[in-house]
């Protein structure tokens, strides 16, 4: 049994949904609007079936403030809406499931959702790799190793004493003021690197998952997945013309412009606004609140998945919010074609 959240602001669509799931199984969240959404997700959901017109906050936006939070950043979401042309690009950046749900739909399109979600838990597995002393670890209570790479069921130490194939240990990951305790049995040892296959239950993998997002929230780790598309998960980017806001994804980012893929796309040489994640990168502080820093930019190049700007403004928190993404990895830059 899992936990689904389901975010719609028609009752009828939440109340089959809800009858859907529970058929299948499975326990459902219910939120009327995105803001009830982004609540519930510290009820820590499984698994997220979202709407995309909904009064106030978009289901797209909703999304990328999903992807900005520090304990689901990684739980698969499936669009469900009438308007998939509006969604598409989303879909295709990472920000949600690619299969996208249309109205209506039958039992059978929520049950494969469903399977591709909760199955994708499983193989995803995500590796990352990790920022050298963010995360230490006791091996057998010998602190004296250091966490390189990480995923929810393995974990590859640099340092530490030799040790043999085939051998169990107790490893305790320690990160600020988190311990996870796990059983391991080394796997593979090459360059001064142990491999450790975590021996733990569900709750063990659970807790390492969690860990790993949190990680990559605040920017101490990067996705390590060979030959796989490089998403970034906190490379959202809030833009705002007119007094009206829209959200879309950093597809390249440099110290003088960016390119930004969005469903809606402004006029060349109009000047917009766009704004920058925000957020402490001490993982003690105890406040977690995201923030947007934004500044002018005029519109360079208008393409057919978005748009190109250069920075115009003056704003110097901007500035320092878009160095700390440049250099802390969270952001790639690129060769700058697109602005």
């Amino acid at each position: 049994m899992s936990t689904i959240l389901v975010v719609d602001d028609d009752d009828e669509i939440r109340t089959l949904l809800r009858l859907i799931l529970e058929a299948e199984g499975h326990d459902a969240i219910e939120a009327a609007n995105a803001e009830e959404g982004l609540a519930a997700l510290d009820l820590k959901p499984e698994a997220i079936f979202v709407d995309v017109d909904m009064p106030g906050m978009s289901g797209a936006q909703f999304l990328v403030a999903l992807r900005q939070h520090p304990l689901v950043a990684l739980t698969p979401a499936t669009f469900v809406t009438a308007h998939e042309d509006r969604v598409a690009l989303f879909a295709k950046h990472g920000i949600a499931e690619k299969h996208i749900i249309s109205k209506p739909f039958r039992r059978k399109d929520i049950r494969d959702a469903l399977g591709r979600m909760l199955g994708s838990l499983k193989r995803r597995n995500l590796r990352v790799s990790l920022h050298p002393g963010d995360l230490s670890v006791d091996v057998d209570g010998n602190i004296d190793a250091t966490v390189m790479r990480l995923s929810e069921s393995e974990v590859f130490v640099r340092g530490g004493a030799v040790l043999k194939v085939g051998s169990g240990h107790t490893l305790r990951l320690r990160s600020g003021g988190k311990e996870i305790a796990c059983q391991a049995r080394v796997t593979n040892r090459l360059r001064g690197e142990t491999r450790f296959a975590v021996q733990g239950d569900l709750a063990v993998q659970k807790q390492i998952k969690a860990l790993i997002s949190e990680l990559l929230h605040d920017s101490h780790a990067h996705e390590n997945v060979r030959g796989a598309e490089r998403v970034p998960l906190s490379a959202s980017i809030t833009w705002e013309r007119a007094g009206a806001r829209d959200v879309g994804y950093l597809r390249d980012l440099s110290a003088s412009g960016c390119y930004i893929v969005t469903t809606t796309r402004p006029a060349l040489e109009e000047t917009v606004m766009v704004y920058l994640p925000w957020h402490s990168r001490d993982r003690k502080a105890a406040d977690k609140t995201m923030e947007l820093r934004g500044a002018e930019a005029k519109v360079a190049r208008v393409g057919s998945d978005g748009f190109g700007c250069m920075f115009t403004g003056e704003n110097l928190e901007f500035f320092v919010a878009l160095n700390a993404l440049l250099s802390d990895g969270t952001v790639i830059s690129g060769q700058g074609r697109d602005h």
